[in-house]
């Protein structure tokens, strides 16, 4: 009896060798593979030959699981690779209902995700990707964001919704979660889609911006970021190179005009310079006094140079507040007043009025509006400020 049954079981290790060798009959009662085990217990030397005698890489055990999830289970990367180069699916969904992809994201790994999300690139962005680069940027992990970007073709748009989420982090005014996709290839110079979404255009707390929205096509980043007077997420823009030549197409606006119109804030006026609004106003800043009628030039807080002035007489008074100094024109023209010549021009906050060269009756306003400086001081004057001064017009 004994005997005969170390013949049957003999019989039957041949034939299961057999089986083997042709690559058929590879599968247990609960459906694992050859192959899978093999990737469980990371045996490179057998997956590799189960590789070689065709064994089907997609198929299934008794739970839905193929053998790329085995992979991911074992955290072997180049056994990911391996099973990836060799058709291996890696959209499919498990016998619990979780995309393998998803699973990938869950083990925190870079090199086990990457080769998944390469596979299909370039990608649509999904609920599982989106999910994904959300919790990249809240964790500032720069590798995945700039691996998810890199792997989906546009921006990061949510399924159904028009804008990116670099719009959205705009008008938020989530600036480091914006300078983090710019760093991870993200486009500083993105521009709406349009009609805008409802659920966008409720994130838009500028009124009369959100109206035109609709409207105006080619509304940059730095355009809404202007509009909606987010500081950060401008400078973080224009960190990243963000043109500000870029015109809106039906109105010809630029982000440059839509501050100036907006009444933007002096910062804002000067990072769209290029300049830094703190390093500015402690380098240069200019501070006149209608009353005492005298320009202060200040450079590293010290005063380096005094002028008198003379400001807008009555009827004409020059605005008070905190301006930028926007252009500058050694000889420009008024297009107000015929014939006026003002020399030495520099303009506050893109508006009608500047400093300029002219004559100054002593302690005296008898200007249109704009502050005249005496000729034999302008020069000096409109050589020591420059573009993105802080000027300050005070009682």
């Amino acid at each position: 009896m004994g005997g005969e049954l170390r013949v049957l079981a003999g019989v039957a290790g041949a034939v299961l060798l057999a089986l083997t060798v042709c690559g058929q009959a590879e599968e247990a009662p609960d459906g694992v593979t050859p192959l899978m085990k093999a990737v469980a217990a990371a045996d490179y030397g057998e997956i590799q030959h189960q590789l070689a005698l065709g064994a089907e890489v997609n198929r299934k055990d008794a739970q839905g699981r193929t053998a790329l999830f085995y992979a991911l289970e074992a955290r072997s990367p180049r056994v990911v690779d391996w099973l990836i180069a060799r058709g291996a699916d890696p959209d499919l969904i498990d016998g619990q209902g979780v995309p393998l992809l998803e699973r990938a994201f869950k083990t925190g790994e870079l090199t086990l995700f990457k080769p998944l999300l390469w596979a299909r690139a370039p990608r649509k962005w999904s609920a599982t990707t989106l999910r994904e680069l959300d919790a990249a940027l809240a964790a500032a992990n720069k590798p995945f964001i700039s691996t998810l970007l890199a792997a989906h073709a546009g921006v990061p748009v949510a399924e159904g919704a028009r804008q990116s989420r670099l719009a959205y982090l705009v008008t938020q005014g989530k600036s480091e979660a914006l300078g983090l996709l710019l760093e991870g290839g993200a486009s500083p110079d993105g521009t709406l889609s349009v009609p805008v979404e409802k659920a966008f255009a409720q994130t838009v707390r500028n009124r009369e911006f959100r109206e035109s929205l609709d409207r105006e096509k080619g509304i940059t980043l730095l355009m809404l970021a202007v509009a909606e007077g987010q500081l950060g997420c401008a400078e973080v823009l224009m960190a990243h190179n963000a043109r500000t030549d870029l015109l809106t197409a039906q109105r010809k606006l630029s982000a440059m005009q839509i501050a100036v119109t907006g009444k933007a804030s002096p910062e804002m006026l000067q990072v769209l310079l290029g300049k830094n609004p703190e390093e500015e106003d402690r380098k240069v800043r200019v501070e006149i006094s209608v009353k005492k009628q005298q320009a202060v030039v200040y450079k590293n807080g010290l005063p380096a140079m005094e002028v008198p002035v003379s400001t807008g007489k009555p009827g004409f008074e020059t605005p008070m507040g905190r301006f930028v100094v926007t252009d500058k024109d050694t000889m420009r023209m008024s297009t107000i007043y015929t014939f006026a010549c003002m020399p030495f021009f520099m303009r506050l906050s893109g508006s009608e009025y500047g400093i300029h060269a002219g004559e100054v009756p002593k302690n005296q306003a008898a200007s249109h509006g704009c502050i005249r400086v005496p000729l034999e001081s302008a020069k000096g004057l409109y050589d020591e400020v420059e573009l993105g001064t802080l000027v300050t017009i005070s009682e």
